[in-house]
């Protein structure tokens, strides 16, 4: 927000000027910049939330789309009646009764503004939840727990603007709070759950993970892939060690020069590869992600809200290959944790190959405190509370699934970022990073009746 703070400054500095050389009396002098500066304030506030799709998403008639245009267009009108302002005194030396109506107008619209994006800045936080969404059916409930420990739990929870959070120990449903039934971007999570499909293509002889990327006939455009690059294999990409710097849709910060490192050789957390992984599914599997795992993993283990639908590819200039965003509840997750957790069985099915999981777990990468395995990450000097061997899928903004086998448990996390609008708002200033999390996991874990 400095940034912010800046073009305020100087436009205070402007209007003080503009407020002399009109002769305007000294609580003008004072009171026009005072005003202003709200009005510039509020409107650079909101002003990242523009984006090419605002007013398209807006007259699809999606309510939240129109509640953050809204809300970003006040602003703007305050403003540019702000520079009319500043500009017709000068030239007809009138105006003051003008200045007044605006002060008021602009600072009214400019808190308008404000307030409809607020309220949309900070996810939907837990509320109660619908008895028919929980996870009962299929996990009971447990016995000897602190009730007083869960709500310490529940509270820090609700600070940090989680939309849903689900524990599960034991083969026991400990908690499930808030719209556990909800479908949200999972972010980052579905590396983990698109390595979950590699497992059972990889065991199904359809993915070969020593297959270069030239074997298989992967390259890129814009530019296209070296020879280098080519070499990478399959088990490079899944470790995000493909040694492969390309743009890629929707590219965040900045990636080092093509060729700085041969593939296998380092961990680059690059979203090219994950997007990658993506097409060589497609093309070797002749499936969509969405209907392979609705087949191979979500209806064989009873989700209750996905559909292959909820997988969506998204395209842009930077890159050939798509992303792909994954929708999933939270029970969904849930349910999908367990299966891990159970090494890949499901009410006696071998859903996922259990050496598939061992392989994917294991750390072939370091960074900070966590390894990196087949698109998951090993927490490494675990604390006391944790297992050896606990493990995460992680996201953007607080999509969290954690798995520690020692104990049998499984602890999701959710927080609603929205769509194209809402999202970098709730990234920006309601995300829940992994010291957080694991704090709330600590204190579920100490309500439990072994503490």
């Amino acid at each position: 927000m400095a940034d912010s703070f800046v073009v305020i400054l100087v436009a205070t500095v402007l209007l003080i000027a503009s407020g002399l050389r009109s002769g305007a009396s000294r609580t003008w002098v004072i009171l026009r910049p005072t005003m202003m500066a709200l009005v510039v304030g509020g409107f650079i506030t909101l002003s990242f939330l523009a984006s090419p799709g605002t007013a398209l998403a807006a007259l699809t008639g999606d309510f939240t789309s129109s509640l953050i245009l809204i809300g970003f267009i006040l602003p703007l009108l305050a403003a540019a009646t702000g520079l009319l302002w500043l500009i017709v005194p000068l030239i007809t030396r009138r105006g003051r009764v003008g200045a007044v109506t605006f002060v008021w107008s602009a600072t009214s619209l400019t808190a308008l503004g404000v307030v409809a994006t607020a309220i949309l800045a900070v996810p939907s936080q837990i509320v109660e939840t619908d008895e028919q969404a929980l996870l009962r059916t299929t996990f009971p409930s447990p016995s000897g727990w602190s009730p007083e420990l869960l709500n310490m739990a529940l509270e820090y929870a609700r600070e940090l603007n989680s939309t849903s959070v689900i524990v599960i120990m034991d083969g026991q449903l400990v908690a499930e709070w808030g719209k556990t039934d909800q479908r949200t971007d999972s972010h980052s999570v579905r590396k983990s759950l698109l390595s979950a499909l590699y497992g059972i293509a990889v065991k199904e002889g359809l993915i070969d993970l020593s297959s270069t990327l030239e074997e298989l006939g992967i390259d890129d455009e814009n530019p296209p892939l070296s020879a280098q690059e080519k070499q990478a294999r399959v088990v490079h990409v899944l470790q995000s060690r493909s040694g492969i710097y390309h743009d890629y849709v929707n590219p965040e910060g900045d990636l080092p020069a093509p060729g700085t490192h041969l593939p296998g050789t380092f961990l680059f957390y690059n979203n090219w590869s994950f997007n990658a992984l993506g097409t060589i599914f497609k093309q070797q599997t002749a499936l969509a992600i969405g209907e392979a795992f609705k087949q191979w993993i979500a209806d064989p283990i009873g989700m209750q809200d996905f559909e292959a639908r909820h997988v969506k590819y998204e395209s842009s200039d930077e890159s050939m290959h798509p992303a792909y965003r994954f929708r999933i509840s939270a029970r969904d997750l849930t349910r999908f944790g367990v299966l891990y957790q159970q090494e890949g069985q499901w009410n006696g099915q071998q859903i996922i190959p259990p050496d598939w999981i061992r392989e994917s777990i294991e750390p072939y990468s370091i960074s900070n405190q966590f390894g990196y395995g087949y698109s998951w990450w090993r927490i490494i000097g675990h604390p006391a509370w944790l297992g050896n061997g606990a493990y995460l899928a992680s996201g953007t903004g607080g999509q969290k699934l954690l798995i520690d086998p020692s104990q049998e448990l499984v602890v999701v996390h959710r927080a609603d970022t929205g769509n194209n609008l809402t999202r970098p708002l709730r990234i920006r200033y309601s995300s829940v990073n992994n010291d957080q999390f694991l704090e709330l996991a600590r204190l579920l874990i100490a309500a439990s009746p072994e503490e």
